[in-house]
């Protein structure tokens, strides 16, 4: 079976499973009738409560794809409970396995109906311009530590739970801790012979990118000396 990812593009944009559906009906023939479904997989970051990567998914029998709608990251969602009039928050891992129908209606494993699902996009610890990305993914290459610091989305779950899910690998932060970094200048040489476009990065930039990311202890700098009035 195919994955296919609509719309990546403007995952940050949606916020309910309203529109995650609205996705689906222009892009993958989702129609009345037509039942998708919710999955949840732990992303690799650190908070005080566990976040979510989320996203809702209609399989094709006909076209043998499956189409998946992506969420911006969160750990929970508010929606109307059937037997409630007020608006309720809770954990959005009770999400995990619900179907969603062409209304919108997300019905939980326990039979429990919600209307109104919308997610409450998480504040991210780590949030990295694509200079830093890529200072980040060549360092890991350099230090050879791939198959430590990558996981894949879903790898908690049992086998049987994983299947159907597309491969998707990220970097987990809390697993960037711990190893002894190599220099910064010879960080800076692999950086230089692997990336052409970034000939102008400079050892600073590695260190502060290193240090947000959790490699390198953070370096306070200390303020220039004041100058005394002439």
């Amino acid at each position: 079976m195919q994955h296919v990812s609509l719309a990546e593009g403007t995952k940050h944009n949606r916020r309910s499973v309203a529109d995650a559906i609205e996705v689906l009906v222009t892009h993958a023939n989702f129609q009345v009738g037509s039942i998708g479904k919710i999955t949840t997989g732990i992303f690799p970051l650190p908070s005080k409560e566990p976040l979510a990567q989320l996203y809702v998914s209609y399989t094709d029998l006909a076209a043998g794809v499956t189409f998946l709608v992506w969420l911006p990251v969160c750990s929970r969602f508010k929606a109307t409970y059937s037997n409630q009039r007020s608006i309720c928050q809770s954990s959005i891992f009770d999400l995990n396995d619900a179907t969603v129908d062409f209304n919108g209606n997300v019905f939980l494993t326990s039979g429990t109906c919600l209307r109104g699902v919308e997610v409450i996009p998480a504040s991210l610890p780590y949030e990295l311009s694509d200079l830093e990305r890529r200072i980040l993914w060549c360092t890991i290459q350099f230090m050879k530590i791939e198959d430590k610091v990558v996981r894949t989305l879903g790898e908690e779950l049992e086998p049987e739970l994983r299947q159907g899910m597309p491969t998707i690998r990220r970097v987990d932060f809390q697993r960037l801790n711990g190893f002894v970094l190599p220099s910064l200048e010879s960080i800076r040489s692999f950086i230089l012979e692997n990336e052409p476009g970034l000939r102008s990065v400079s050892l600073e930039k590695i260190s502060d990118t290193l240090s947000k990311c959790g490699m390198r202890p953070v370096v306070r700098r200390r303020p220039p000396p004041a100058t005394r009035p002439g």
